[in-house]
């Protein structure tokens, strides 16, 4: 396991601190905003009678208090990082470690089947302790109770812990490391999905999200304990599954076999911009996806902001210029929010480019089209031998020129 964290190293401290920040941040602004019970009340009438509100964040149990208030508007998200955090980690230490030949090379070496898989997820659990820690120190230091904290830090944790486990199935059941991502993205979504439409209709769908397990905690609105042990024993049997499909399937291959590709590419696979849209179009198509449900859920709640500002005049006093000046305080942060995610498929798409820089449509294309916006980048190809002035066939220093009829055998 040294061997992974010391992989690690330069990028697990980031997840860490976006976690901590998120929290950091939320927890001042709040305390600041909603500092007295008639405060509080005031919130509880608008927001939380706001359907796209609890939607987004979670459910209005937790206006209860200042602490509640602050897990309501932050726990979704904390959740949402700490599970990349664990789907990044343990996906690079299993099935992009299988697909690199990494762990083949591991493997040569005096180490057991599942010794990999058990130190990826011990790895993982590690993470999740400490930013279960950090959660919990963040929240102290800010001046909420200590057994909200405590509760608030274990419910992130295990999150993670179950995100971690479901990682290290997905690996054992795909053949490749995007199918992975792909299938653990989806479950998150659904995930978010499931608590979205509980907490704002049917509140079994809650109990149906790794999301709802941690916000059925209910911290600082009641401090239930006994919630966490759903995480925890899906986090158990997730792991037990991952080790029994290790035992099942070939090195290297995944349980699901990859299907043949057709025989005849299609004609729009003839063209570079057809490849692109060819090897983009499930990123792409994700990204514009989540980005319009963000909108609207964004554009939602913007139009009860004129009516926060009148059940909440401190609101106003903070921000002078009346509501259509608050509402642009709202939306200038979700604007760069939506921009970050913008760059964030920029850079997605750049990445899977240099990794494709190679792959070239089989017919013949002008150079200047061979790299479409999302394959941009200098190219690692050496320029033909006919550019070359020292190449076969040139004169260099006096040596004799070797002809095509002399390497004929006589």
């Amino acid at each position: 396991m040294s061997f992974m964290l010391r992989r690690e190293r330069a990028t697990l401290p980031w997840w860490l601190l976006g976690v901590t920040l998120l929290l950091l941040v939320q927890s001042t602004q709040s305390q600041n905003l909603y500092g007295t019970a008639e405060d509080l009340v005031n919130l509880r009438q608008t927001i939380g009678a706001n359907t796209a509100v609890i939607a987004m964040s979670g459910p209005p149990q937790l206006l209860e208090s200042i602490g509640g208030e602050i897990v309501f508007e932050i726990f979704a998200f904390l959740a949402i990082v700490v599970a990349l955090m664990n789907m990044f980690l343990v996906g690079r230490q299993t099935r992009a470690d299988e697909e690199t030949g990494r762990a083949e090379l591991l493997r040569s070496a005096r180490v057991g089947r599942r010794a990999p898989l058990a130190a990826a997820l011990a790895l993982a659990g590690l993470a999740d302790l400490t930013a279960g820690t950090l959660v919990f120190a963040v929240a102290a230091g800010t001046g909420l109770p200590l057994d909200g904290s405590v509760l608030l830090g274990a419910a992130v944790a295990a999150v993670g812990f179950t995100f971690a486990a479901l990682t290290a199935v997905a690996a054992q059941i795909f053949e490749n490391i995007r199918a992975v991502y792909g299938a653990v993205a989806s479950v998150l979504g659904a995930a978010y999905a499931l608590r979205a439409a509980g907490d704002t209709g049917n509140d079994v769908l809650s109990w149906l999200s790794p999301i709802g397990w941690g916000q059925r905690t209910y911290p600082y609105a009641g401090d239930r304990w006994w919630p966490l042990l759903v995480p925890l024993a899906a986090t158990v049997l997730l792991a037990a599954l991952a080790m029994v499909l290790l035992d099942r399937r070939d090195f290297g291959l995944g349980l699901i076999p990859s299907r043949p590709g057709r025989p005849v590419a299609s004609r729009a696979l003839g063209n570079p911009f057809g490849l692109a849209w060819r090897l983009q179009r499930g990123a792409l198509i994700g990204w514009v996806a989540g980005l319009a449900l963000l909108g609207a859920a964004y554009g939602s709640i913007g139009n009860t902001i004129e009516q926060y500002v009148a059940d909440n005049p401190q609101i106003a006093d903070l921000l002078p210029g009346g509501a259509q000046r608050i509402i642009d305080a709202y939306l200038g942060p979700h604007r760069e929010r939506v921009g970050a995610d913008r760059g964030r498929l920029r850079g997605h798409q750049r990445a899977a480019g240099a990794r494709r820089r190679d792959i070239r449509p089989s017919r013949t294309c002008p150079r200047h089209r061979d790299q479409p916006p999302q394959l941009a980048g200098r190219t690692s190809q050496r320029r033909p031998d006919r550019h070359r002035p020292h190449a076969a066939g040139h004169r260099r220093r006096g040596r004799p020129r070797v002809r095509a009829d002399d390497l004929r055998p006589r």
